[in-house]
């Protein structure tokens, strides 16, 4: 959400200095709103703990000695 916060915020802090540089922000915009829809689904598929992997850790036993069991 920061980049569409940043673009829009972008266009009214430029209306409000000079209305000269408004329609570069204007055009700017799209992008910064197509960038956070690109952006904030990588950020949920790379931090999520759904999604990464699971590690399966593998212990070594080394076992010398047999257990003799004798059902009752």
């Amino acid at each position: 959400m920061i980049f569409s916060y940043l673009s829009n915020s972008m266009v009214v802090i430029t209306n409000q200095l000079g209305g000269d540089l408004t329609w570069y922000a204007i055009m700017l915009r799209p992008f910064g709103n197509d960038l956070e829809t690109c952006v904030v689904p990588w950020v949920f598929y790379l931090t999520h703990p759904v999604f990464r992997r699971k590690s399966v850790g593998v212990i070594p036993v080394l076992q010398r000695d047999k257990i003799n069991f004798t059902p009752p």
